[in-house]
């Protein structure tokens, strides 16, 4: 809202729409908790919250329940210690490019 970008079905998608706008926004707001109350007390706040959330009954099949960000740091953590595995289309734009320039994918230890 802040960014006067579009909402809902008006954001555009820049790989499908390429000649369109987009219409996306970000904004961004940082806080200084410190200033509206004590750093120990918002920390033994947000752990009770944890606590509560991580508690709540888990839907049907579900093991845990993640709080935001989560699941990204720990694929980050997967990421950093096995790789990533690049998606087939990047493969094969790379093989493009290896057969191009004449060069060997293994050199760059690319399952291409």
């Amino acid at each position: 809202m802040l960014t006067g970008a579009g909402i809902t079905h008006e954001v555009r998608s820049w790989m499908l729409d390429p000649p369109e706008p987009a219409r996306q926004g970000h904004a961004f707001l940082a806080i200084d908790v410190g200033a509206i109350m004590p750093l120990p007390l918002f920390q033994a706040r947000m752990d009770r919250l944890i606590r509560e959330i991580r508690s709540a009954p888990k839907a049907k099949g579900a093991t845990r329940i993640y709080l935001p960000g989560e699941m990204e740091w720990e694929r980050r953590a997967v990421a950093l210690a096995e790789g990533i595995a690049p998606p087939p289309d990047v493969l094969a734009n790379l093989r493009g490019v290896a057969e191009e320039w004449d060069v060997d994918p293994a050199a760059f230890s690319l399952p291409l």
